[in-house]
């Protein structure tokens, strides 16, 4: 016969579980046993015996057993490497023989070309062999796979950091239990409100453990009696300046002294108070200058 088809393999993907399933074989065959059949469950390939797990009839395999749904059935063709047919001289020579022949010679090459296909090829220059390209293909896997899990982990990592900051922003316990420092940054804030209001507004320091802390409240009200004491007291508001005085005790001796100047006027003909230097263009503000004439 004339082989015109290329085709020498066929993957089924089963989708029952029943016994004595059939399954089409899309490609010619010399022998019923050239015809392998093996499964592939979750990865792991399984091979079926001819006779026992399946046997052939013309273009169809049948299954005698169950198979695993979601599994897959690889039908292919494996022609034995021999030569069945021996020439001698003078024998007759018939067409079918030579066909035959000449079939077998073509299912070897196309199984071979298959192979050929699916194999790891280098360059026919490259110093490197096809087994070394292929160890370098399989680090290179085990690489990426090596890499991609380090990325998980950081992935991992980052998600967690991610609800630990979130934690530390907005929880109402503190993100570390072991630090009894720890607090969320919504403690935090709710903290500094609470010191933030004492210091503005209570009437206790909001610092017990500093003398001299006082709150908003309490300096006002300090600042507030030192303005009046500063204004109204006839003592001086700082003991400690023997130079001070009160607003007070300056008006009422600066009262006297105008008391005083009013008197002499009163008492001395053409008598005269003024801030500035008579005889002068330069006298200071806040002097007094007296003239009068004498008789």
């Amino acid at each position: 016969m004339a082989v015109e088809s290329v085709t020498i393999s066929v993957v089924y993907s089963v989708t029952s579980a029943g016994e004595g399933q059939e399954f089409p074989i899309p490609f010619p065959y010399i022998d019923k046993e050239n015809v392998i059949a093996y499964s592939v469950t979750d990865g792991e390939a399984t091979n079926l015996t001819y006779g026992t797990d399946y046997t052939v009839n013309n273009s169809t395999l049948t299954v005698t057993g169950a198979l695993t749904v979601g599994s897959k059935l690889v039908i292919h063709r494996v022609t034995p490497l021999t030569q069945e047919i021996v020439w001698v001289d003078g024998q007759a020579v018939y067409t079918p023989d030579i066909m035959q022949a000449d079939d077998k010679l073509t299912f070897i090459a196309q199984e071979m070309q298959e192979q050929i296909n699916r194999a790891i090829k280098v360059d026919a220059s490259s110093a490197k062999t096809s087994e070394e390209l292929l160890n370098d293909i399989w680090e290179a896997r085990d690489d990426a796979a090596e890499s991609a899990s380090d990325s998980s982990d950081y992935a991992d990592a980052s998600a967690a950091s991610a609800l630990l900051a979130q934690a530390w922003a907005e929880s109402d316990t503190a993100p570390d239990a072991e630090d009894e420092d720890s607090k969320s940054a919504k403690t935090w804030a709710s903290v500094g409100e609470a010191r933030a209001m004492a210091w503005a507004e209570s009437d206790d320091p909001p610092d017990a453990n500093d003398s001299t802390s006082k709150s908003a409240k309490s300096w006002a009200e300090a600042g507030a009696a030192n303005a009046q004491a500063w204004a109204e007291s006839a003592s001086p508001p700082d003991a400690s300046d023997n130079t001070s005085k009160s607003a007070k005790t300056w008006a009422g001796e600066a009262a006297q002294s105008a008391s005083a100047a009013l008197a002499a006027k009163n008492s001395v003909p053409n008598f005269t108070i003024s801030t500035s230097d008579p005889t002068a263009n330069d006298g200071v503000n806040g002097d007094v200058w007296f003239t009068y004439e004498t008789a």
